[in-house]
């Protein structure tokens, strides 16, 4: 078949080659998008009880839900299906998220404005969010919690319709970068991410609050990544121990400063991995560092993979599906509010 279409190509002008090859492109994306295996549940009801019902206009297989009497496919309400872009252009996106391209390469490479390169970006974010693998509670498990600086970087004039609607107000002085923090040390004016590494090589990354986690905020986050049968290396913070205990996980705590006892060396590798994939977007708004958190995590889940990630993260696109609509990414406040509003 190569064969083929190379003594076809070498009779063909350099234009010609141009189109051909953007033809073949969006082909072999649309028809892997179309090639996608039976669902689980109707997407409409999510009643998990339904007959195959014909064909749709591309010749995929659709389905009549028992439930609701309403038919789909395997594409319905799915993230390629709710778009206009060319699934080609899906495909080149998927190579940038591979890639973790900035979103001006994003959008030069896929052919659209930096806007809907971001509106792409966070739904491809809502999407490998769903394909994380639970975090498992077994074993040794390393706990640490890794610091962001606040950033109120994004639009915030919130549309008509949505609480708090009309210009938003910024409750400090801006700061010329996300970094731009004068208070040395931990203060309220960075955010907590706790992260975790078991023995298993799973992971996660979890926005847990501003400054420094009190017991309650660990609990909430260490709830089903910590229990019973796990034992969690911590370092010397206080919090720790009454959270892991209230969950019946043993505790061990370790000396970061003297490296010739236990360590948390793990998590402290995979603190260093998710500084240097963050370092590259030059400051992430903190309203959406969850998304960020979960793009690394899923980075980091295939990281020994052989398969070729592009075309991984593109069936992942075609199959996935997102919640977040346009009008609820404007309206969105911001995290932890209320440290400024008892400040003004």
């Amino acid at each position: 078949m190569l064969d083929m279409i190379r003594q076809f190509a070498g009779q063909l002008s350099h234009g010609e080659k141009v189109a051909l090859a953007a033809d073949l492109r969006q082909m072999i994306a649309e028809e892997l998008a179309a090639s996608g295996g039976e669902p689980d549940a109707c997407p409409h009801c999510g009643c998990t009880e339904f007959v195959r019902r014909g064909r749709d206009a591309r010749g995929g297989q659709r389905y009549l839900c028992r439930g609701c009497a309403r038919s789909f496919t395997a594409r319905s309400r799915g993230l390629l299906a709710q778009s206009k872009l060319a699934a080609s252009q899906w495909m080149d996106f998927a190579q940038c998220l591979a890639d973790a391209l900035t979103l001006r390469e994003c959008a030069e490479r896929c052919g659209t404005c930096l806007r809907t390169a971001w509106f792409m970006r966070h739904r491809a974010c809502e999407v490998m969010a769903s394909r994380l693998e639970p975090f498992r509670a077994v074993g040794e498990v390393q706990v640490d919690g890794k610091y962001f600086a606040e950033s109120l970087s994004g639009n915030h004039v919130r549309p008509a319709g949505h609480e708090g609607a009309g210009t938003f107000e910024m409750p400090r002085k801006r700061h010329r970068s996300g970094s731009d923090i004068h208070v040395r040390g931990l203060s309220n004016l960075r955010v907590c991410a706790v992260t975790g590494v078991n023995e298993l090589g799973d992971e996660f990354a979890e926005v847990c609050c501003r400054g420094q986690a009190s017991e309650a905020d660990l609990l909430g986050v260490l709830r089903g990544r910590a229990g019973l049968g796990a034992t969690v290396k911590t370092d010397g913070k206080g919090e720790y121990a009454g959270a892991l205990a209230a969950l019946g996980a043993a505790h061990v705590t370790v000396d970061a400063k003297d490296r010739t006892t236990d360590n948390i060396n793990v998590v402290n590798s995979m603190h260093s991995r998710l500084g240097h994939f963050m370092d590259g977007f030059h400051g992430v708004s903190t309203k959406h560092l969850q998304h960020y958190l979960d793009w690394f995590c899923y980075r980091e889940q295939f990281r020994g993979s052989d398969g070729d990630a592009r075309e991984r993260i593109y069936r992942h696109e075609c199959d996935g599906t997102y919640q977040t609509s346009r009008k609820d990414y404007v309206g969105m406040p911001i995290p932890f509010p209320r440290y400024w509003e008892l400040a003004a």
